[in-house]
């Protein structure tokens, strides 16, 4: 960001060439669409093409919410800044009452739409408008003839004679906590009446050494453009310009564009796991907003917060739904410093609205010397500098809703490379993972170690498979997890080391060729974020770092606590090493003989580092996990729910979420990624029996719900081998036995492929919430499903829908 100097702020406002000077609406056709706007009040409407909806940006004639929250309604946008940089507090800014309301808003024309000039800031005198010091000849020459007695007196009151060591003399401020009466009374007097310059005390306050304190100023610019229907909103970051140490932390980018007051029908479209909505005015208001970091928080600031496990938002896409129609918003760009916030009418004003916010600097007060008591305030370095984009498309028509969405959005990733679409396989997928060794806890002696044991060996896995495949199971997907040294949370694997205990590397090699040549795949899961101990690893070269300089650990949930604890010799990797690092596994994989590969974080995890010196900002840090991606195009990648921009380096996807987090506010859970997936890349959620709290008859109904793949863990030990296990996620592996569960796996995978041998290449048109235990779906070629969630038998249009049942009807 670059920075203004205090007069430019106060004084100039530069007017660029083309800026309008015209008065009343300005307009800009494209292609049918109407782009409009307001240079009294700065207010943009957009009107789709073919539709008659008019969509304004700001809420101008509310009667609801106090005067602060008017000002936000009728504002593009809400700015925060450092206030005190020595403290680390902030402040914040709207652009109606900071920058519209004082006439310091400026618009001009662009080839596409408008460009509009935001310069925010109070214009009220502040006491270093006053000069601190004025020489005592100046006072006498050209002050005092034009005052009277009583404003002499008045200044005299405020500024007293010091002498200086050459023998002059000068008339210096006594406070500096004037009031804002006072304040105008002496600038009235010493500029006005007296003939004092601007020049001049700037050169006095310089001599006298004084540091100036202004109010904060800055200078954003926002363009509002039409591109292919859609209107297409941009912020340039590299052209805000701010006040020297009021650098811009936050900025919230139109946050009543959608909205939707009391009297209108409809609901709110968040990125929430697998999605989710929230209905107008839902009367939740003991219940607190929204709100979602994009791709997750980042992982080095307050890393011992207790942070629950939760679903990942993994799509940077919001949007609304009302009478009218419904409109998507697409970030862009900056979707890595965003957060999407929801809110109901009733908690500030009448509105129920959501809208995204970006995080351009965070700021972490680390502790000084071991002391948690006193801590300071610390900055990132690296910021982001390029430009916050948000699309907007809008979907006109009553019967548009998140299935439209969907369908959306889809089209937007397949125009733009992201998504391809593909062929259905002839059977569903099953997805299969096995765990290999886990670390526990052995003595020697009376003397604890850590040490692993084998839940399932490479040649067990073998046996597993042969049974699976007795059973008639096809198109397995297999995961094997914990193959390499110290176990499933292992250590660096750039020597591609595995397990003792597992069998040799020509017993994987040979277990990888046995399921290629049944049209099956092997996929070693692994991490390459991350390791669990560093033997054989650099944390001081290529550890990434915590804004104190510590190695950044992983931390995991402490349930007993509520707090964070970090796993004993963990470490992140420094996004500049994950290149290097990748490159060197990909070929250790490639000796194994493996096709295909698992990578549970680095399509998930987005981690920057704080190292002196070597700042790397998550924004910043996606080339390079995009970089370590690439390093793997040899391979058939598999990754766990993966962020937008690992989306297009993956072949198959793992644990995508089917339901949403359980936020109170939230009304339903939909399966938006998974109708944005469906068509384009296989994909399965979490394994069906490491959550017993839900039957399986649960699970089968939210997977055809979604069409999403069954997934199972199986191990060949029973699973009392994970008592006193180090690791405790391992403490709720109670249904993994193969002998139990392959029978299980069996029923399940066949009533699942029954069902989608009848919609493998169907798309779904309809998704009906019909109840909170009833749900309607139907596809593009004519089946139509009814699902029943609850533990009594409900009728539908005549039909009996058995208790945790479905009726599958129509099509071929």
């Amino acid at each position: 960001m670059k920075k203004i100097s205090l007069l430019l702020a106060l004084l100039l406002i530069l007017v660029p060439s083309g800026m309008m000077a015209e008065e009343g609406p300005l307009t800009h056709e494209s292609g049918g669409a109407v782009l409009s706007i307001d240079p009294a009040t700065m207010a943009v409407s957009f009107t789709p093409a073919g539709s008659e909806v008019v969509y304004t940006t700001a809420v101008l004639q509310s009667s609801s919410g106090s005067r602060a929250m008017k000002n936000l309604q009728k504002s593009a946008l809400s700015v925060q800044y450092i206030a005190n940089a020595l403290t680390g507090t902030t402040s914040a800014m709207d652009t109606f009452s900071m920058s519209v309301d004082l006439g310091e808003a400026k618009v001009e024309r662009l080839p596409d739409g408008f460009r509009v000039y935001y310069a925010i800031g109070s214009n009220e005198l502040v006491v270093d408008d006053l000069p601190k010091m004025i020489p005592v000849d100046v006072y006498n020459d050209r002050l005092r003839p034009a005052w009277t007695e009583k404003n002499d007196k008045l200044f005299k009151s405020n500024y007293r004679v010091v002498p200086r060591e050459d023998g002059s003399s000068v008339f210096v401020r006594v406070k500096d906590d004037l009031g804002k009466l006072v304040i105008s009374q002496l600038y009235e007097l010493i500029f006005t009446q007296g003939g004092y310059t601007l020049e001049e005390r700037d050169t006095h306050n310089a001599e006298y050494g004084h540091e100036v304190k202004t109010n904060a100023h800055l200078d954003v610019v926002m363009d509002f453009l039409v591109d292919g229907g859609d209107l297409v909103v941009s912020l340039p970051i590299d052209e805000v310009k701010t006040t020297v140490d009021n650098d811009l932390i936050a900025i919230d980018v139109l946050p009543y564009f959608l909205s939707a007051d009391r009297a209108q029908k409809g609901y709110l479209f968040v990125p929430d796991g697998s999605g989710a909505i929230m209905n107008f005015s839902n009367d939740r208001l003991g219940i607190a907003a929204y709100s979602t970091s994009v791709y997750g928080d980042d992982l080095l600031i307050r890393a011992d917060e207790y942070r629950p496990a939760a679903y990942p938002t993994n799509l940077p896409v919001y949007g609304i739904k009302d009478e009218t129609g419904a409109v998507l918003c697409i970030i862009e760009q900056g979707a890595e410093l965003a957060t999407i916030t929801a809110d109901i009418a009733g908690h500030s004003d009448d509105y129920n609205r959501v809208f995204s916010s970006f995080t351009l600097r965070d700021i972490e007060r680390v502790a000084m010397g071991g002391n948690k008591t006193v801590t300071t305030p610390r900055y990132a370095e690296d910021i982001y500098t390029g430009n916050i984009r948000l699309r907007y498309r809008f979907l006109p028509g009553a019967d548009q809703t998140y299935v439209q969405m969907a369908q959306a959005y889809r089209s937007y990733l397949l125009a733009g490379g992201i998504l391809k679409e593909t062929e259905p396989a002839e059977h569903a997928p099953l997805f299969i993972e096995m765990i290999g060794a886990v670390r526990k806890q052995k003595f020697l002696l009376g003397i604890p170690y850590n040490s692993t044991v084998q839940a399932t060996t490479i040649a067990q896995a073998g046996q597993i498979y042969d049974e699976l495949k007795a059973a008639g199971l096809n198109n397995i997907q297999l995961l094997y997890s914990g193959l390499f040294r110290q176990g499933v949370k292992h250590g660096p694997l750039d020597k591609g080391a595995l397990d003792g205990g597992m069998g040799g590397a020509q017993a994987l090699k040979d277990l990888a060729q046995r399921l290629d040549s049944k049209g099956d795949t092997l996929y070693p899961s692994i991490y390459l974020g991350r390791v669990y101990n560093t033997r054989g690893f650099s944390p001081v070269r290529n550890a990434a770092r915590t804004h104190d300089g510590t190695v950044a650990q992983v931390y995991e949930a402490f349930e007993p606590q509520l707090r964070g604890m970090p796993y004993s010799g963990s470490a992140y990797l420094s996004p500049m090493y994950l290149k290097d690092y990748t490159t060197s596994v990909a070929g250790q994989l490639n000796n194994l003989g493996v096709k295909g590969v698992n990578v549970q974080d680095l399509g998930n995890t987005l981690m920057g580092t704080y190292k002196r010196r070597e700042h790397v900002s998550p924004i910043h840090a996606v080339p390079h996990v995009q970089s370590a991606l690439e390093a793997l195009k040899g391979q058939k990648l598999m990754l766990d729910s993966p962020n937008l921009y690992a989306l297009p380096y993956a072949d198959v996807l793992t644990n995508v979420p089917e339901q949403g987090n359980g936020y109170k506010l939230l009304d339903a859970d939909i399966p938006f990624l998974q109708m944005v997936y469906d068509g384009c890349i296989p994909y399965s959620g979490a394994s069906w029996n490491l959550e017993p709290q839900i039957s399986l008859e649960r699970q089968l109904l939210h997977a055809m719900e979604s069409k999403t793949a069954p997934r199972f863990t199986l191990t060949w030990e029973k699973p009392t081998i994970f008592h006193d296990t180090v690791d405790m996620t391992f403490l709720g592996y109670f249904s993994t036995w193969h002998e139990e569960s392959v029978p299980v796996v069996k029923s399940a995978y066949e009533a699942y492929d029954a069902y989608y041998q009848k919609v493998a290449g169907a798309r779904i048109v309809r998704h009906e919430i019909l109840s909170p235990t009833l749900r309607a779906v139907s596809f593009d070629n004519g089946v139509q499903l009814m699902l029943n969630y609850s533990d009594q038998e409900a009728t539908v249009d005549g039909l009996a829908i058995p208790a945790y049942g479905y009726i599958l009807s129509g099509g071929e």
